[in-house]
């Protein structure tokens, strides 16, 4: 393709898309991280049965005959706490989340703030120029490290959390996605090993 080469696109970029690309760099950071997801539940499951367990061998030395007509044993009583427990912790992550989702699309980006409104995308041999209400920007092939994709947005990072958004809506239909994709992905590998 020639150095005149570009594909130029408008669109407008939404809360509900930066809430994709938060998503998404949510899970960059569970990839990158020096542990993983599963070996911090494992940790912290560790911790919390280290503490269950301390317990029960607090309630094996307690006297048994006072017990005796109570409707559980402190046995029965362990098991339900640690039911209760899990059931307790699992509900307030998940909350925790759906909170942090609901708060960032409604509050987080005015709809024509520096990060929502109206952009638009040239992509040449150079890299990605974006122009927005507020600022412009230029990222060269070379700083890009891959393009990823949501169902809304396509993602080219320049690092673990940052990325240039461009809404699917503003490229086309899939053929023009494909396109821009085959472009892009051309151009950074190109850069990527060095040709």
């Amino acid at each position: 393709m020639s150095q005149d080469f570009a594909l130029d696109y408008e669109g407008n970029c939404t809360v509900e898309q930066f809430s994709d690309l938060s998503a998404a760099a949510q899970k960059r950071i569970w990839k990158s991280a020096r542990w993983n997801g599963w070996a911090y539940i494992l940790a912290a499951g560790a911790i919390y049965f280290a503490i269950l367990y301390g317990i029960y061998l607090f309630s094996q030395s307690l006297d048994r005959a006072a017990y005796a007509t109570a409707p559980y044993s402190p046995d029965g009583l362990l098991i339900i706490g640690l039911i209760i427990g899990i059931a307790f912790t699992v509900f307030v992550m998940v909350m925790f989340n759906v909170a942090q989702r609901r708060l960032m699309r409604e509050h987080g980006f005015r709809a024509s703030g520096s990060y929502c409104g109206p952009r638009q995308y040239r992509f040449d041999a150079n890299g990605i120029h974006t122009v927005g209400p507020h600022s412009q920007s230029f990222v060269n092939w070379d700083a890009i490290l891959e393009m990823t994709e949501t169902k809304k947005t396509l993602l080219f990072w320049t690092d673990t959390l940052a990325a240039v958004m461009v809404p699917k809506d503003a490229v086309g239909d899939e053929p023009d996605i494909a396109h821009l994709k085959s472009f892009a992905g051309s151009q950074i590998e190109a850069r990527n090993t060095g040709l």
